[in-house]
């Protein structure tokens, strides 16, 4: 396989939702094309829950655009996921960002 064993995180925009052909690739695999490693969505997996809101995108907008989680972090078999977080914050009113920051507690085992 493409990590030969090795402990997998993936992290970044991927500009698709939840409930998309694209995700579910990642997650389940596809039924017509073997997938080398199937992914496990951070926060589905985190054993202490998520935090923070649902969205990630918000176009340097006021406020986040709901149901627009397309930043994520994914995980491999041999991690597991202890919390995970989408952090809003602003510094000095201004979003970092037209994304929100995504985190998580991992452990590699």
């Amino acid at each position: 396989t493409i990590a030969d064993g090795q402990a997998v995180v993936v992290v970044g925009d991927f500009n698709m939702l939840p409930d998309s052909a694209q995700f579910q690739h990642v997650t389940r695999g596809a039924h017509d094309q073997p997938s080398p490693i199937v992914l496990t969505d951070a926060l589905a997996a985190a054993e202490k829950g998520h935090r923070g809101p649902h969205s990630t995108f918000h176009g340097f907008g006021e406020k986040l655009i709901p149901n627009r989680r397309i930043d994520y972090i994914f995980v491999g078999p041999g991690v597991r996921v202890i919390e995970h977080e989408i952090l809003p914050d602003r510094y000095n009113g201004r979003p970092p960002s037209d994304h929100v920051p995504v985190i998580a507690e991992i452990v590699i085992e």
